[in-house]
């Protein structure tokens, strides 16, 4: 997978300097993500399926700040998109829709994630 189509290579840049002052900085940063964001999907999921439109968005901005911190910009921008629903779409009759970009994102930026740490 280019890892480049999926992360930002100038963020990725960045959290990889922090390694020069604290060695390790940026894979404990894609673990804590690697860790975290499964969790987080999850509580989107409740979220939508209950059709909590405040939990959604709260859960979806959380997710999208940690996203737009690892250069993960695509899964950041469906966050936002999922973070800005109209609660009088979010039916499990469109869940696909919402939560499936959700998914593939997610799955594209914790596999670009961890490739890049195992190579640091």
């Amino acid at each position: 997978m280019r890892t480049d189509a999926v992360l930002d290579p100038l963020a990725i840049d960045l959290l990889r300097s922090l390694d020069e002052q604290k060695p390790g900085s940026f894979k404990d940063f894609v673990r804590m993500f690697v860790a975290e964001a499964p969790d987080r999907v999850k509580k989107i999921e409740s979220a939508y399926a209950a059709g909590d439109s405040d939990e959604l968005s709260q859960h979806a901005h959380y997710l999208r700040s940690a996203c737009l911190a690892l250069g993960a910009g695509q899964l950041a921008a469906t966050c936002h998109d999922l973070e800005h629903l109209d609660s009088q779409i979010i039916t499990q009759a469109n869940s696909d829709l919402h939560l499936g970009p959700l998914h593939l994102r997610l799955r594209e930026a914790m596999i670009a994630l961890l490739e890049l740490a195992e190579a640091t």
